[in-house]
């Protein structure tokens, strides 16, 4: 509806009209010629009276409405016009402006007499009389039937355009020439990064990123070059996050002569495509990856072409050339082992009938002219029809696992021969049932040749397990069903029918262990034990008489060591005694001789303890700190007067490195030193002995004894460290010994984590050696006790006790404290030695190891817990028992010194005084 104000328009008063009407007069011509325009105008016309009822219609109108003049007169137009579709606010608007004396235009549906429906344009105007009073109304109607269709006709396509757009994802933009947005829609706001309507009027610049921007405008000039752009896409960030877009633009027409040209871009959210796109891109990716990283090719068939793909995994296979296999259907038929292609061109038809799974394993000829073994799956892919038009698949390379399985036959038929020749009996035992199957050997094993391959129930199987084992061998079983162990492996008896207990020994193991951990089944191998036990018993029974013997043979060294040593003492000992009396220079040689040959059998006596030691595994080293110098010193002291005799000058060189203590078992490398010493001064007759100490790396040390004697060849070289072994072993040798120091010095080197060697040439001497580690000390060597003067101690003299019962060895000791200055009292056994010491007044006592009826030891832990006089008295051992183990267990029972016979009277002698001074102090 358009309504005008009075003022828009010039009025029609009655004056004008009189003036015209009159000058109508004037002119009846032209008044009938105005008549006749008026009735013949186009336009529709209508008089109305002031209370606006109709008083004169034209021609027009009458046509167009379907009323004649005389059929209106009288009445208000709207009757004639009116139609059930008019606008309910058409009457009261005309109304109200009619009423008011006002002009109003306003457009109306309406009805003509036939029903037609037309469109109105009704432009009311009211008209004055020469009073100004109004005297009526002039109505100007226009048909707009026509335009309003076409406006209707836009409005629909308006709103369809608006349906379209908005049913659209897109984002529609105009942009003008210059890159200004002049209209913008978005059925989801959220996707544009500027509302709509503050797009308009700004440039592409002005509200894109500048890449997206420069997009934008290479789109324009890509529909200005070619008249259209598709398919460019780009990442935005909106309020919903980042999303991908796919440009397209065409030319904008001008819908006006005055508007220029310009573009519509449409901008696809292709989000969720571009999100499939990557997933599939890495599904693809993935599927590349399998193929190429699998064993497996991939094959597809086209039955209809009868042209057949693989994937280049099967050019690996066959050993083709790298990449894709491909050719027709009939070549790699022809590849087939002829005894497969018939079941393979049976099994395809099958498939293809059916669609059963096709699963076949066939040998396939590769380019080595060999064949490979292949295992082919596949399945037929269908039209819409049913018919199989392709089939595709996988192939895997199994030559391998045939080969396996080739070599597992052949293996187990061997092993069947072995289990067979060697009498091992195998047994399984179900893990879901529990029922366990034997096999023919096992049954002849248990002499039960019934239970051969038949089921037997857990129970059944174990009544054949010795009753005492079977609680062992269940626990075994427990715990390799548990998991705790991977195989069992178990001696145990069987028992026979006649009651014959057999031992076997059993090894079980897991074939496989379901989801919880349960094994699946339970696979054991039985060998019979009887000759292995029956061959154990033997060797226990040797192993028992070789301890025997060995037992024996330490037993018989000891003797023999405490039989040598208990007359030795006695024989060394008188030779002492002899030497202090009044004696020539002749008897003097004789004494000397008798002593020299009593050191000599001492020596051998020595050396065949050590290496009855060294044979039984009981020698150990002691290590401690000591002085190199100190230990050269006592090696040195122990060859000094051989040496001296035979006129051999002796001299020492000893690093200056070496000058702090190491740790070694001092004893045992002075023992290693003076059987090397030793051997030197023995083997010469002239010149020199030179002893040589070294420090070497990684604290270790070198000694060297080297002699100007007649030195040794090379066949000798290799043996001179064996045992028995001399320089000279013909029967008339002029050097005695028997030829175990320098084995013994290897034993002890070697014990000691060293090595010990010679260098040498016949007539220019040797050179023994000897490296061995000596890590530094962390302290010093004990001090050495105080020397005492040999006078005996002011005084009253002091009483020793001498215990011992025989009565050679009694009186040598007894005579030899008598010469050294002491009182001596004797007794012929411990009991009677407790007995005088209860009475009182000994002062030490001298205790023989090995006496009938209570031993030594027996006596001394009596005196120590206070049974025979003072608990602290002093006590020296004097045994033939030189083992370490006696040496501790008398230290543990506390006595003060220990001497092994034969008995060193000077060395006894200056303890026992050193002892008595001590209490005296």
């Amino acid at each position: 509806m358009t309504q005008r104000r009075r003022s828009d328009y010039m009025p029609i008063n009655s004056k004008e009209c009189e003036r015209f009407v009159s000058d109508a007069t004037l002119s009846g011509d032209i008044l009938r010629r105005l008549s006749t325009l008026v009735q013949s105008a186009s336009h529709m016309l209508v008089v109305m009276a002031p209370d606006r009822t109709i008083t004169w219609v034209n021609r027009a109108w009458e046509e167009r409405t379907g009323y004649t003049l005389d059929e209106v007169r009288g009445h208000n137009p709207g009757r004639f016009l009116r139609c059930p579709e008019t606008g309910p606010e058409v009457g009261p608007t005309l109304r109200t402006a009619m009423e008011a004396g006002q002009r109003t235009q306003i457009d109306m549906l309406c009805a003509a007499k036939s029903g037609e429906r037309y469109w109105l344009n009704i432009d009311v105007q009211p008209t004055y009389g020469p009073d100004g009073a109004l005297d009526g109304f002039v109505a100007v109607h226009t048909d707009i039937t026509g335009r309003k269709s076409q406006e209707q006709a836009a409005l629909a396509a308006r709103n369809r355009l608006q349906a379209t757009l908005s049913a659209l994802p897109d984002l529609v933009l105009e942009v003008d020439s210059k890159g200004h947005f002049t209209a913008a829609h978005a059925s989801d706001p959220d996707l544009l990064t500027t509302a709509a309507d503050a797009l308009i009027g700004r440039t592409l610049e002005e509200v894109l990123p500048g890449d997206i921007a420069a997009l934008g405008r290479q789109i324009m000039a890509e529909v200005d070059a070619q008249g259209l752009a598709r398919g460019h896409r780009y990442r935005l960030d909106t309020k919903k996050g980042e999303r991908w877009f796919e440009m397209s633009a065409a030319p904008r027409p001008p819908d006006t002569p005055d508007r220029e040209t310009g573009y519509i871009l449409v901008a696809r959210d292709i989000t969720g495509l571009h999100q499939a796109e990557d997933r599939l891109r890495e599904a693809n990716t993935r599927y590349d990856l399998a193929v190429s990283g699998s064993l497996m090719a991939i094959w597809d068939n086209d039955i209809v072409h009868r042209q057949l793909y693989f994937s280049p995994r099967f050019n690996e296979i066959i050993g083709g050339p790298e990449g894709d296999w491909y050719g027709p259907t009939d070549v790699f038929m022809d590849m087939l082992h002829p005894e497969d292609r018939p079941r393979i061109e049976a099994a395809t038809q099958h498939h293809l009938a059916t669609d059963e799974p096709y699963n076949q394993d066939m040998r396939i000829r590769d380019m080595r002219g060999g064949y490979v073994h292949a295992r082919v799956r596949g399945k037929a892919i269908r039209d819409a029809t049913g018919k199989a038009v392709r089939m595709a698949g996988s192939l895997i390379d199994i030559t391998a696992e045939r080969q396996a399985e080739d070599q597992a036959r052949r293996l187990g038929v061997r092993a069947q021969i072995a289990l067979n020749a060697g009498k091992l009996g195998v047994w399984e035992q179900d893990g879901a049932s529990g029922m366990v199957s034997m096999d023919a050997t096992l049954g002849e094993l248990m002499h039960r040749p019934e239970i051969a391959d038949r089921l037997l129930s857990p129970e059944e199987a174990y009544a054949f397990t010795h009753p005492e084992d079977l609680d062992m061998v269940r626990e075994h079983l427990i715990r390799l069903i548990r998991g705790d162990v991977d195989e069992m492996h178990s001696e145990h008896r069987i028992v026979r029918p006649d009651g014959e207990a057999v031992w076997i020994l059993a090894h079980v193991g897991v074939a496989g262990r379901d989801a919880s951990g349960k094994p699946l089944r339970l696979v054991g191998v039985t060998q019979d034990l009887t000759g292995r036990k029956a061959a154990e018993l033997r060797l226990q029974e040797a192993l028992e008489a070789a301890e025997a013997a060995s037992a024996a043979k330490s037993q018989f060294l000891a003797n023999m060591s405490h039989e040598i040593r208990t007359p030795l003492n006695g024989v060394l000992g008188m030779a002492q005694l002899l030497e202090l009396t009044g004696l020539d220079e002749r008897q003097r040689s004789y004494v000397e001789t008798i002593r020299a040959s009593g050191r000599a059998l001492q020596s051998v006596i020595e050396d065949v303890l050590d290496i009855s030691r060294i044979e039984a595994g009981k020698l150990t080293l002691s290590p401690g700190p000591a002085h190199l110098a100190d230990v050269i010193s006592q090696a040195i002291h122990a060859g000094a007067s051989d040496a001296a005799r035979k006129g051999l000058e002796v001299h020492t060189e000893i690093d200056p490195a070496l000058d702090a203590p190491v740790m070694v078992d001092g004893a045992r490398l002075a023992q290693v030193l003076t059987n090397l010493i030793s051997n030197a001064v023995k083997f010469t007759h002239e010149g020199h002995v030179a002893i040589h100490a070294r420090a070497l790396s990684s604290g270790r040390i070198r000694l060297e004894v080297e002699d100007t004697g007649p030195g040794l060849d090379h066949d000798m070289q290799l043996r001179i460290f064996d045992r028995f072994s001399q320089a000279d072993m013909s029967p008339s040798r002029t050097h005695g010994g028997a030829g175990l120091g320098l084995a013994i010095a290897r034993e002890l080197t070697e014990l000691a984590g060293g090595r010990i060697g010679v260098s040498s040439e016949p007539g220019k001497g040797a050179l023994f050696w000897v490296e061995q580690p000596a890590p530094a000390a962390k302290k010093d060597p004990a001090s050495p006790e105080p020397e005492i003067s040999g006078a005996a101690p002011a005084g009253p003299l002091r009483r020793v006790l001498v215990v011992e019962d025989n009565p050679v060895n009694r009186s040598v000791a007894a005579g030899l404290l008598t010469e050294a200055g002491f009182q001596v009292s004797e007794a012929g056994s411990a009991a009677d030695a407790l007995r005088f010491l209860r009475e009182g007044g000994v002062d030490a006592a001298l205790l023989d190891l090995h006496m009938p009826g209570m031993g030594g030891d027996e006596a001394l832990r009596r005196i120590r817990s206070g049974e025979a006089g003072p608990a602290d008295l002093p006590v020296f051992i004097l045994t033939a028992d030189v083992t370490r183990e006696a040496r501790e267990r008398l230290k543990d029972a506390g006595a003060d010194r220990f001497f092994a016979k034969p008995v060193d009277a000077h060395a006894l002698i200056h303890a026992l005084r050193a002892r008595l001074s001590q209490d005296a102090a």
